[in-house]
């Protein structure tokens, strides 16, 4: 019953199509299982099957190479292993080396070569750039204000926040070959009226997969010489060591170099436990180990320093609250002073996040830490709240910026967001029209094919003893809208796949396996990139039942909780 009629041709248009809902079947679907599923749909939409009809039979050979496609896939090994990995890229792929790949992992071993070629030319071809602005403000008059219940009698609107000092970093990362890259790093420093700038330039040579080593001069205000090697072992350990030349200026005016040595050890203790030691001489001689365990959205840090200008003992922590949002505390105990930390990290885009904390020192005071991340570019701001800790500065260190952000979220983000998401759905939908009409028109003919099976499907399970399985009604699509979009009329966000549905009813069982619902034959994706649901409203043994699940989640009716009060 099967040909090689027409398979060729939907090779080229496979797209993002999900073979194995094509077949209904799953993932992890047994030769047997394929063959099943692919005989049962050629009894409805082969050609041979309507040759009484000429429209019909014209319907099903514009239909079937795309179920016929599927199968061709997924009952060769060759071409399945490439295709659960790779997708239809994979299959391209694997048509250009088969000639001279004769197994699966021959095939898997050369594809995978030409992608890291691929990728290799791709990065060769961009340059990774990291930025970095810091702005330091004084803010501790405003909380002496008469604002704040300071002592103050009058509020100095001339200059209530200054500026302290400001840093710009930047740098950029280029290919060079396979096995080079170069990176320049630029830094420019302002503090109380005086600036000075600094100009880094990095060469990263890789010797093999587990070692690689760094060559790097530095000019302007500091200027040094640095050689790193990093090599790595067992468990993902590694151990690292830097060599540093730097030339200082001495108190009688001449100018001395000064050498300098550190090594790092990486050790993995655990699958969610590593630790860290680090030695350095030189202008400043320390011996500090790090300590780090993750679980569950759960970190737990410790720290250890002895050093000759700072020795403490510190440790972090923070905790995963929502899925968006998660808290962070701290504290360091060392011989100058001791501190302590609080605060609350958001990602408000997929690729921003918003970091807000409080920290107060015995030495340094307390200050509010703003730090906003897009992409690879940081935005930090440390604000001087007080000298001295004090309850008012924690207190409005702390309920001050989350009111502010309470009330900008709601008053710019919230709508901002909204009419973003609105804008974007009304794009995509222009956009998908033409894909829409063209899956639409499809998933139509294969209704019109349906027709008989349909009809058999309804009447053997009404025979069925105490009444079989029959959906009586079935719609996909966007049930519940999110948004107020204004749409045209073939803007259509629930279709309905009721006779879909009944046609794949088998011994009064229906099992959909997890996957999107839109590569079934007749369904199709009425709103692509939007959330979607499938409802059913079906009778089984004479009883009225309903279910709703998610597009991706499986189904599998009848079952008794789906039941309706009353039946």
């Amino acid at each position: 019953m099967s040909s090689n009629n027409g398979s060729a041709s939907a090779s080229s248009d496979d797209g993002d199509t999900d073979f194995y809902a094509v077949l209904n079947v799953p993932r992890e679907a047994t030769e047997a299982e394929i063959k099943q599923a692919y005989y049962r749909l050629c009894t409805t939409y082969h050609p041979d099957k309507h040759h009484a009809d000429q429209h019909l039979q014209q319907v099903a050979t514009e239909i079937f190479p795309k179920i016929q496609r599927a199968f061709a896939v997924l009952s060769d090994p060759q071409q399945r292993t490439l295709y659960d990995i790779y997708g239809a890229s994979g299959l391209e792929a694997g048509k250009e080396i088969t000639a001279y790949c004769n197994t699966a992992g021959e095939l898997l071993a050369e594809y995978e070569i030409r992608q890291r070629r691929i990728e290799q030319e791709r990065v060769m071809a961009m340059a990774n750039a990291d930025g970095k602005m810091s702005v330091k403000l004084d803010a501790s008059s405003l909380l002496s204000s008469p604002w704040f219940g300071g002592d103050d009698e009058f509020i100095d609107l001339g200059s209530p926040v200054e500026v302290m000092s400001m840093s710009l970093d930047q740098s950029v990362e280029s290919q060079l070959t396979d096995d080079d890259v170069l990176k320049l790093n630029g830094r420019l420093v302002a503090q109380q009226g005086r600036g000075g700038g600094s100009l880094a330039a990095t060469v990263k040579h890789t010797h093999s997969a587990t070692r690689f080593s760094e060559w790097t001069v530095g000019f302007g205000s500091t200027q040094y010489i640095a050689a790193k090697l990093q090599q790595a072992f067992w468990q993902s350990s590694f151990i690292a060591a830097e060599l540093l030349l730097q030339q200082v200026d001495q108190h009688n005016g001449d100018i001395g170099i000064i050498p300098g040595f550190s090594c790092a050890v990486y050790q993995p203790l655990g699958s969610a436990t590593h630790g860290m030691m680090r030695l350095t001489a030189g202008l400043d001689n320390s011996l500090s180990s790090h300590i780090a365990r993750e679980f569950e959205g759960t970190r737990w840090a410790g720290s250890v320093q002895v050093g000759v200008s700072k020795s403490f003992v510190g440790v972090e922590y923070s905790k995963k609250v929502t899925e968006h949002t998660k808290v962070k505390l701290g504290c360091r105990l060392g011989l100058l002073g001791a501190s302590f930390s609080y605060g609350a990290e958001r990602h408000i885009e997929p690729q921003s996040r918003l970091a807000v904390s409080i920290k107060a020192s015995t030495v340094e005071g307390v200050t509010l830490c703003v730090k906003y991340t897009r992409v690879r570019q940081v935005y930090d701001f440390p604000i001087f709240l007080c000298p001295e800790i004090t309850p008012e500065s924690m207190v409005y260190g702390t309920l001050v910026p989350a009111a502010l952000f309470f009330v900008f979220r709601q008053l710019v983000i919230v709508p901002w967001a909204k009419r973003d998401e609105l804008k974007r759905l009304k794009e995509a939908r222009r956009r998908n029209r033409p894909h829409i009409r063209q899956q639409r028109r499809e998933a139509n003919a294969a209704i019109q094919l349906m027709q008989q099976t349909y009809s058999r499907s309804v009447a053997a399970e009404t025979r069925v003893e105490g009444g079989g399985l029959v959906i009586e009604k079935a719609l996909f699509g966007q049930l519940v809208s999110t948004s107020t979009v204004a749409t045209s009329d073939e803007d259509t966000l629930v279709i309905d796949v009721t006779m879909p549905l009944q046609c794949l009813v088998h011994k009064s069982a229906l099992i959909l396996h997890a996957g999107a619902k839109s590569h079934l034959v007749g369904f199709y994706d009425p709103c692509p990139d939007e959330p979607k649901r499938l409802w059913c409203r079906y009778r089984f043994q004479g009883r009225l039942h309903e279910t709703t699940i998610d597009d991706e989640a499986e189904l599998k009716i009848p079952k008794r909780k789906d039941c309706l009060p009353g039946y």
